[in-house]
Order: structure tokens, then sequence, then C-alpha cells
């Protein structure tokens, strides 16, 4: 295994996005997205090409697929720099390269070039891996100039929107810095000035956009999490959909027939938006009456959600309010599915497809499910469920592996709040951990 006393391994969330498809596109409406702790790790460590003038080599390897090997130079020259891909590489990746070249671009205006020149002279070997294990490490990023989570997250989004062409609604991005949490996105505005490839030859002008100190990006990110009992299931559809396909052809829909649209959009993002605060009131009530609340989550999971009015009826006291607010929830969020499922009709659009449909609502005969739905844009990709307890779980997945129209694959992933981690890899420096007690997702990304 290669020494690790200069290796960085950094760790971004997966994510669902439970409330809010096609509405985060517009800055009017808010989306609800929660971290998963399936996560994905990228690994820097110097590599073997040693020279102190450069150019310095820069090898990119994404050791789960074919052919995923990229090589890059770097010649530093003041404060800019020289970036050119290998000839030699079978392929090209849009993403990776355009993240390198501007975060080097801009670490040349922002960092000593000695310095910068030092970190490079070895080259740098950089692993990028995913995994569906659970994932504990710590610590959050530090707050200094350059790796003020604010600024991580304006330099990805830039990189993220230019590699794609267009400026999308950034909700991904953004769950991988902070987490879980409900967000309002940035006006596209905020890049179009430098929305070009020639943005590179003006790095000065680039950070001038980038910097948490511009104030026009007017985002939104308020910190969330489930209420405790509460958990995420998830499950992969193997009919897939192509998001960008579906999120064209609804914009177009609003587009052509936007007093319809707009009204409907109305609807089911005051749909959503209710959805969130009813959860955010659980937690607080959880917080406030745990021994009660306990109680009513053991009661609640023991039946079907459309019987839990019954049980608020059959209750003397209600001390705690949380039988009524799972009962809110519950009529919300499937009035949050029957508006999805009218922007499928309108729109011509499979966002909650009728054979979804059927699987959704067989989930929520299941005692213990809050809810089930269809997480982002929607179509055949996925679905996920809210469950009260363990039994609630083995329930749904009952459901999932009889289930016929279509094959569904459950996924190991759960609930998480944390966002962009850095792993701590044991030389002695505080609370970090030593290599034998790493995740044994660390450790193999050590050992490729």
């Amino acid at each position: 295994m290669p020494s690790t006393d200069r290796t960085t391994i950094v760790s971004a969330p997966g994510k669902v996005l439970l409330a809010g498809g096609y509405l985060v596109l517009d800055p009017a409406f808010s989306g609800l997205v929660v971290a998963t702790d399936a996560r994905f790790y990228t690994l820097i460590r110097p590599g073997q090409h040693s020279t102190t003038t450069g150019p310095y080599k820069i090898v990119v390897r994404s050791p789960q697929f074919n052919n995923a090997t990229w090589t890059y130079w770097i010649t530093l020259q003041g404060a800019s720099i020289d970036f050119s891909p290998s000839k030699q590489d079978e392929s090209r990746n849009t993403f990776v390269e355009l993240a390198l070249n501007y975060s080097f671009a801009m670490l040349a205006r922002l960092v000593p070039a000695e310095t910068l020149n030092k970190t490079l002279e070895s080259g740098l070997d950089i692993v990028i891996a995913g995994n569906n294990d659970f994932y504990s490490q710590r610590k959050e990023l530090q707050q200094d100039d350059i790796t003020n989570t604010q600024f991580l997250h304006n330099i990805a989004q830039f990189v993220h929107c230019l590699a794609q062409g267009k400026v999308g609604s950034g909700f991904d991005v953004s769950s991988a810095v902070w987490g879980s949490h409900t967000y309002r996105r940035f006006s596209p505005e905020v890049l179009q000035s430098v929305m070009h490839q020639d943005a590179i030859q003006d790095i000065p002008a680039l950070l001038k956009v980038v910097t948490p100190k511009e104030t026009a990006w007017d985002n939104v990110v308020v910190p969330f999490k489930l209420a405790p009992r509460l958990h995420l299931m998830l499950a992969d559809i193997d009919a897939g959909s192509h998001t960008p396909t579906l999120v064209s052809n609804v914009l177009k829909w609003r587009k052509t027939k936007p007093e319809e649209a707009n009204g409907l959009w109305a609807r089911l993002g005051g749909s959503n938006d209710r959805v969130v605060e009813l959860l955010k009131d659980l937690d607080q009530v959880a917080k406030n009456h745990q021994e009660a609340y306990d109680r009513s989550i053991h009661m609640a999971s023991t039946v079907a959600a459309s019987e839990w009015s019954g049980l608020v009826n059959q209750t003397i006291t209600n001390e705690d309010a949380t039988l009524e607010l799972l009962v809110k929830i519950y009529d919300e969020f499937l009035t949050v599915r029957r508006y999805l499922r009218e922007m499928s009709q309108l729109s011509e659009v499979p966002i909650e497809p009728e054979e979804q449909t059927r699987l959704l609502n067989a989930c929520m005969t299941v005692p213990g499910v809050l809810m089930a739905g269809v997480p982002g844009a929607g179509g055949f990709d996925a679905i996920f469920c809210i469950v009260l307890s363990d039994e609630s779980r083995r329930g749904v997945e009952g459901v999932w592996a009889g289930f016929k129209e279509m094959s569904v694959g459950p996924l190991l992933c759960q609930e998480s709040i944390e966002g962009g981690l850095v792993v701590e890899l044991g030389h002695g420096h505080g609370d970090s951990k030593p290599l034998s007690e790493q995740t044994p997702t660390v450790q193999r990304l050590l050992q490729l």
C-alpha cells in the first residue's frame, strides 16, 4: 500500500430529491433533498513522475469503469497555467477535465507559486470511486479562505454547469456540499458571464463571480433531517428513464401552456412546502416529547397509514401530536403525488407512470409506511419509501420482491445528514483514525 503521509480523501453523499422535482429549476420554488450514506470518494496522493520544473503529470482513474483513466499535463507559468490532456487517452471526460483545469487555474491565483510547485513536484494520482457502505468518517471541511464550503459550492456549480453546457437547478452539487437540506436554487444569471470555454483566459474575472462575497449567489440552504425512527428506503427500477428528456418535455409544456402549468406548479409547490414543514414539526415533537413520540410511532407502525386517522380518534390523550402530524404528512404527500400525476397527464411526460403508481400504492398498504414516491424527475428510474420500523421495511421489501410488472432492486443506502467530508487517515493529528480502523471502503480505496 502506498504511503498515506500526503494522501487526502474527500467524500460526498449520494442524494434523493424527495420533493420539488422540476420545480427546483425555478428560483420561486424549493426542493427537499435528503443525503444518503452511499458516498462517493476522491483520493489524491503524490504520483510517480518527479520533476522540479514541470510539466507535472496528473493521472485520474475510476477503477469501477472500463478504460476510465485520463492523463493531464500542467505547466505553471507565474499566476497562470498551461493545461493539456494526454493525446494517448482512449476517451475524454469533460467533467474531470474542466474540474482540474479550472481548479488549478484558480489555485495559481490563490496559492503561492512555490507551494503549488512543491505540491505538484511528483505529479498527482487521483482515484474516483463510489460505494454503498455506511459511512461515519470525520471531519467537515475547514473554514478557511480556500475551503470555505460556499466557495467550493460556487466553483463546483460553475464547473458542473460548464461541463453539461447549461445552468441546471444545482441541487445535486448543493447536496454534495451540504448534505440534507431544503434547497432554493441560485439565479442562473450569476454564471451567464462565464459560461463559455474562454473563461479560463480570465481567471480574475471568474474568481469575482465564484467568490462567496458575490451577493448574486442567492441560493437558500436550510438544514434538514428526518425525525427519529423515520427511515428512508430506495429501490432501483430496471426500466430506467432519460432524465434530460423528461425535463425538456415538461419545460416545453410549461412554455407552451404557461397558465395551465404555472397554476399547477404553484399548487404543487405549496404542497411540497407543507410536507417539509410538517416533517420539521414532527422532528420538533420528537425532541420535546420523546417517550410519547416513541409510543405513537410504535402504534402507527402496526397499521397502514390509511388507518391512522382512526387511531387519532381512538386515542384519549395525544399529548405529543405525533399521530395527527403523521396523518397530515400522509395526506399531504398523497396530494403531492396527485399533482405529479396531473402534470404527467397534461405534459404527456411519464413522471409517475401507471406502473409506478401501482407499485407505490402497494407499498402504502404495508403497515408503518408514511410516504412512497418517485424521486427527482420521476419516470422509471427509482422509487423511495419512508417507513417507521424494521417490520415496515421488511414488508416493503416483500412488496418489491413480489412485484411482477417491473424488476425492483433494493438499494442498501439509508438516509444521512452529512455533506462533504474529509477523511482523517490517522497520521497522529487530533481525532483522526489509524488505517486499521477506517471503513472497508476507505481501506480498499487506498489499495487502488
